[in-house]
């Protein structure tokens, strides 16, 4: 069977994405490689598609034990035979599962690297009798003390190459850098292996950085705009997981604690109500997410600033796997770097302590940056990105700045008189006139002691955070976070220039998606997923990941011929949950009284045509004013995304020309490629095209469709 055959077959596409497919013909010749892929990119796809095709046993070495279950589930669910070993199960199990590996009956084995390697390596001895024909070495930047999550175990895995060296090997990562990257090829002792490196960019996911004072205050606003959506809370410790769980609680929301210091079978069950959908928020200490593989997380909160870029990217990585938007927001302190750093110079090391720092300050940067967000991690790691995301707080902010003139000298001031010598927490006591012991008689006694009484503490960190990032203030001693002026800041004070600085978060507005869908018949989809899922006792993102319910809820589909052209769609869950599906769609279209499209991809015609909503024609009058859609978007703190998602409203409308967004030689491109695949879709055409042509393109052209249907 062919890798395409394989791929459509067992998980209903019909085309690879990205360098999925020259990884796999690496693989396939029996090359070693080293593919660094972005969560959420189909990483796993890289050796399971190959595990259908070559003749033997595929071994993937994983230390994410508590992920196996899941990953095995989802193979059996599409009808690709697999197991896994680890230390959870009894001998009777590990012999069953040894005997299937033997005799053929597997052919993706799971396995965690310190069960390959313990006792003598009796595993390793018996992989030998076994027809090993490619092993896939998952989350490989654990072989290097130079990255985020060194494992001592991954070491020994340069003896399992050795053990096989007429073997292909494929190691994965989602995040390394440099020195990680030279570390996996050699100590996995990889024979002149092939790199493929994909974009970082994950354009489905919302940055923001906001300010941690009354962080839960602003974590319970922002997640009562999203109350349908799960995500992950992360927290430094465990006390303030369990805090943080019990406020949600208290608060309404449906949230669980995870963490170390939870025995075992809790840790089990909490996570398993979040996988299953029964529980909306996991509150985690960073270990969590290491162990899931849930599509469907819409958002992901750091409620501390994580060590590294790596860490921050691998986390906020969780959301919006299932390519549709998720969000990433971090709250932020002044304290973090200083706490950080105590935490990273315990280690012996002077080297990796170095190192580590170096990383760390970069993280501080990235919370401080006044640029756009995407672009500062794109480039971290390696990659150009020239233009703003237009999908990041910063980006949402830039047209949005204010006088803050006097009350930004009254701060600086304050500095000044204050000598230098203090951090921000103690110059905002004495402009504040706090009374507390900590301000002596003599700073009581200065011109601006108390002069800002009349704004909050949070308007004043806010503040201060803003003349950093613009370089008006400086913290030279990285241990004690001492304000002074900069050369610019003193420049500015004596000229008594205007300070114009963007004051509001961007934290509470929900990201919008683009993606226009049937909302009632994709919750009644999303029921029916879940009552599956619970009698399989699988996650309801193994029956179908929300991509999947979404292409159903545009498109319609009436029989199974229809129902497996969406994405997603193999054979085998056809033949399992097409039935049930397709009775709730069918139900549907005749008690809502729908014409569903003659063909995928068409317009959904319904007898009752709304008009363009309110937020569309806002759109519209900015648009003629003259304005882009990139500024659009920032004027009205809404993803570009969505923005676009209006713009093809309004040519549909044709209250806008599409030949101003795109010529009319590339439209007709698009529709003759269109119109000769029966089913062609959004995302099949994206992958035909590849990056010669965006989203927003696509659906201009199809736009063209659209009206003469």
């Amino acid at each position: 069977m062919k890798p395409i055959e394989v791929l459509k077959k067992y998980y209903g596409y019909d085309s690879f994405r990205g360098q999925q497919e020259s990884i796999i013909r690496q693989v396939l010749e029996k090359k070693d490689c080293i593919a660094l892929m972005p969560t959420g990119a189909g990483k796993s796809v890289c050796y399971q598609v190959p595990a259908m095709v070559l003749p033997g046993l595929t071994l993937v070495v994983s230390p994410l034990i508590a992920l196996m279950k899941d990953q095995v589930d989802a193979m059996n669910e599409i009808g690709i035979p697999a197991a896994f070993l680890n230390s959870t199960m009894d001998i009777s199990e590990q012999r069953h599962v040894s005997d299937q590996a033997m005799n053929g009956g597997i052919k993706l084995l799971y396995v965690a690297p310190e069960r390959l390697f313990s006792g003598g390596y009796p595993l390793v001895n018996a992989l030998k009798e076994m027809n090993l024909s490619l092993v896939a070495v998952d989350e490989a930047h654990c072989v290097s003390q130079w990255g985020h999550d060194f494992r001592p175990e991954y070491l020994k895995l340069g003896a399992l190459r050795k053990a096989f060296p007429e073997t292909p090997f494929l190691a994965l990562t989602a995040t390394a850098d440099k020195l990680t990257r030279q570390d996996i090829a050699s100590r996995l002792s990889l024979n002149k292996p092939e790199w493929f490196i994909s974009s970082f960019d994950r354009p489905n996911i919302t940055y923001r950085v906001a300010l941690r004072s009354d962080a839960f205050g602003k974590l319970v606003d922002f997640l009562h705009l999203r109350p349908n959506d799960s995500g992950i809370v992360y927290c430094l410790s465990r006390k303030s997981v369990e805090a943080t769980a019990s406020k949600l609680n208290a608060n309404g929301f449906s949230a669980l604690p995870y963490h170390a210091g939870l025995s075992k079978d809790i840790r089990q069950e909490n996570q398993e109500k979040f996988i299953k959908d029964e529980v909306k928020i996991i509150v985690a200490t960073i270990a969590f997410g290491m162990g899931i593989d849930k599509s469907n997380v819409r958002f992901v909160v750091h409620t501390n600033m994580p060590q590294n870029i790596e860490s921050y990217y691998q986390e906020t990585g969780r959301a919006g796997r299932d390519g549709l938007p998720g969000e990433a927001l971090l709250f932020y302190s002044l304290g973090d770097s200083i706490t950080l750093r105590r935490m990273i110079e315990s280690a012996e090391n002077e080297d990796y302590v170095k190192h580590m720092k170096a990383k760390m300050n970069t993280m501080v940067q990235f919370c401080q940056t006044k640029s756009c967000r995407r672009r500062y991690l794109l480039n971290y790691f390696g990659e150009e990105y020239p233009q703003d995301c237009g999908n990041c707080d910063v980006c949402f902010q830039k047209n949005n700045k204010s006088d803050m003139t006097v009350f930004s000298q009254m701060l600086l001031s304050a500095v000044v008189r204050l000598g230098q010598q203090f951090g921000l927490g103690h110059v905002i006591l004495v402009l504040r006139g706090s009374q507390a012991a900590k301000v002596t008689e003599s700073q009581k006694s200065l011109s601006v002691y108390g002069i800002g009484k009349d704004r909050s503490e949070d308007f004043w960190k806010r503040l201060g955070f803003q003349l950093i990032a613009e370089g008006y203030l400086l913290q030279e001693d990285p241990k004690m976070p001492v304000l002074k002026l900069s050369d610019l800041g003193w420049e500015k004070l004596k000229l008594k220039e205007k300070f114009l600085l963007s004051m509001e978060e961007e934290v509470f507005k929900r990201t919008e998606s683009s993606t226009e869908k049937d909302e009632a018949l994709f919750d009644k989809l999303r029921t029916t997923r879940k009552e599956l899922a619970d009698a399989q006792n699988v996650p309801p993102y193994i029956v179908f990941s929300d991509a999947t319910l979404v292409e159903m809820s545009q498109q319609y589909p009436k029989n199974e011929r229809e129902l497996i052209r969406v994405s997603g769609i193999g054979q085998l869950k056809l033949e399992r949950y097409g039935e049930a599906f397709l009775k709730v769609i069918t139900t549907h279209i005749k008690e809502n009284n729908i014409v569903p499209p003659k063909k995928t991809g068409a317009p959904v015609v319904r007898k009752i045509k709304t008009a363009p909503s309110a937020s569309v024609q806002e759109t519209f009058e900015l648009y003629k004013e003259g304005k882009t859609i990139f500024q659009i978007a920032q004027v009205r703190s809404l993803a570009k995304t969505t923005i676009e998602g209006h713009i093809v409203r309004l040519i549909e409308e044709n209250k806008l020309d599409k030949k101003t967004f795109l010529s009319e030689e590339d439209a007709q491109a698009i529709v003759a490629v269109a119109n000769k695949i029966e089913d062609f879709g959004l995302k099949k055409l994206k992958d035909h095209f590849g990056e010669k042509y965006s989203y927003f393109e696509l659906k201009v052209a199809l736009s063209e469709i659209k009206e003469s249907k």
